[in-house]
């Protein structure tokens, strides 16, 4: 019984031989050898040549680094907000720079501050507030006037007591300014 496999295979082979690649061949062969049972190890040097690789068959993966050419440049990219094609769009901020300045911690009311860009720096926007000791809460009852751009270099907040009262308050004020190419 144990002699049987080998006049199979012998067998086998016989049959591949004789009938070379026809469909009989083919299936016997897909008999014999599994699916994925052949690889490097059993492969020998050069067998597997460009000529016996169908082509379509290979990925850009089975290649090394560098081996496969660059493609076409493609075409250049749709219009943006910017303008026509291959137009630079608008230069960044550049030379940023928050200018910021209080009044004193007291009662009076009411109270104004103005804060300017340096000279060749524009205001690009600004703000302020009342605020009671140290910046910890807003100043009670008391209400902003102005918290506006005077012109294109200069932000004033002004506010004044809606209740008199003895309690201190002060206003703090920020322009933000970038530079004018």
């Amino acid at each position: 019984m144990h002699h049987r496999l080998p006049v199979a295979l012998s067998a086998a082979a016989l049959a591949v031989a004789v009938l070379g690649s026809t469909p009989v061949a083919t299936a016997i062969g897909d008999a014999l050898l599994p699916a994925n049972s052949v690889g490097r190890a059993q492969l020998k040097s050069d067998a597997v040549t460009g000529a016996k690789v169908a082509n379509g068959t290979l990925r850009r993966v089975d290649f090394r680094g560098g081996e496969l050419p660059a493609g076409q440049q493609g075409p250049k990219g749709e219009r943006g907000e910017q303008g026509q094609r291959g137009e630079q769009g608008a230069p960044g901020v550049i030379g940023y720079e928050s200018v910021e300045a209080s009044t004193g911690y007291t009662s009076v009311s009411p109270k104004q501050m103005t804060v300017m860009c340096p000279p060749g720096k524009k205001l690009v926007g600004g703000g302020g507030g009342a605020w009671g000791r140290q910046l910890i809460h807003p100043a009670a009852g008391v209400a902003l006037s102005a918290n506006d751009p005077v012109d294109e270099r200069t932000w004033v907040v002004s506010a004044h007591e809606i209740v008199p009262t003895d309690e201190s308050w002060f206003l703090r004020v920020r322009a933000f300014c970038v530079s004018v190419s």
